[in-house]
């Protein structure tokens, strides 16, 4: 049983919960507003250290604000992992919705 758990507490799942999704968009839209983009490459990173609340409660690997929305990775691979895409407008989204890679 501890053995188990203790797996099951490395692994990250998919936020389904309509309330912690909302509060993770709303986090980061206020990166969106409150960090400048580099002029030059059109993104920034955000530190880890800086995260909101919610957003740093997923543990993520990356997370970068970019013109079309923030781009929050939660696991890196070589496909570019897996995480949540919070864009500025829906038709923004770097990938197709319906590939399953963002959250809506």
């Amino acid at each position: 049983m501890s053995f188990a758990a203790a797996f099951l507490s490395g692994c990250t799942f998919p936020i389904s919960d309509p309330v912690m999704l909302r509060a993770i968009e709303s986090e980061a839209r206020s990166l969106i507003t409150d960090r400048p983009l580099n002029s030059s490459d059109g993104w920034v990173d955000i530190p880890i250290r800086r995260l909101p609340p919610k957003i740093a409660s997923l543990n993520p690997k990356a997370v970068t604000v970019h013109r079309w929305g923030v781009d929050i990775i939660v696991k890196p691979g070589l496909d570019g992992g897996y995480g949540y895409a919070v864009p500025q407008r829906q038709e923004d989204l770097p990938m197709p919705a319906k590939n399953g890679r963002h959250a809506k």
